[in-house]
């Protein structure tokens, strides 16, 4: 999943970039246009300057609003390629050889999971039982190897 994510936040990033160029030109363009309808009107003696065409235009405004989405859609692709908190989590490697054999499977499957997991995954991930989890994950917390927290109805467990 984080894969995907990060691929989604450079695919994000880049069209972001792209269309931060495509409006930049098109605010450039239509400066240029405006600057000259102004010109021409301001020369002009036969037409009153307050009816200038390119002072009524809402174009501005629009470019504005364009910028101002392609920088959140930057933000965001920015965002989403940058790391989570689970990938920065570190946990601290512990001496496996003083683990029992199901201390070590769920051992393993929180360091696969990135230090987390709720604890009905733990159940469905390691093949055991609701109790012999439970047994398991009490022992590991007394050795200080991981904490539950109550999230609602389950248990979320870190390693520390």
């Amino acid at each position: 999943m984080p894969t995907n994510q990060r691929s989604a936040g450079y695919l994000i990033v880049s069209l972001s970039v792209v269309l931060l160029i495509i409006v930049a030109l098109i605010k450039v363009s239509s400066d240029h246009r405006e600057a000259l309808i102004c010109e021409a009107v301001h020369v002009t003696p036969s037409l009153n300057p307050s009816i200038c065409p390119a002072h009524r235009s809402v174009v501005s405004w629009l470019t504005i609003a364009a910028f101002g989405v392609s920088f959140l859609f930057l933000g965001s692709g920015v965002y989403m390629i940058s790391p989570t908190e689970a990938k920065k989590r570190q946990f601290k490697e512990i001496d496996t050889s003083s683990l029992d054999d199901e201390e070590k499977k769920v051992y393993e499957a929180l360091k696969k999971g990135g230090g987390s997991a709720y604890q009905g995954d733990l159940i469905k991930g390691t093949s055991m039982s609701k109790v012999q989890i439970s047994r398991v994950l009490d022992k590991m917390e007394t050795k200080g190897i991981l904490e539950r927290r109550r999230r609602g109805m389950a248990n979320i467990v870190f390693l520390k």
